[in-house]
């Protein structure tokens, strides 16, 4: 069994630089190990309607 990898981020995925660097670093990795991603999602970010959705 591999291992995973936690990736723990005070950016937000919903700001560009969590969405362009972080998650794209990440979705690379997804395919070889699991990854269990914390991020600090400013509440500002969060309250833009349909905007975290698209993460899930």
């Amino acid at each position: 069994m591999k291992g995973g990898i936690l990736y723990i981020s005070y950016d937000g995925m919903l700001e560009p630089l969590g969405e362009s660097q972080v998650l794209a670093y990440l979705e690379k990795l997804a395919l070889q190990w699991p990854i269990h991603l914390i991020s600090f999602e400013k509440p500002s970010d969060w309250a833009v309607v349909g905007k975290h959705k698209k993460l899930a």
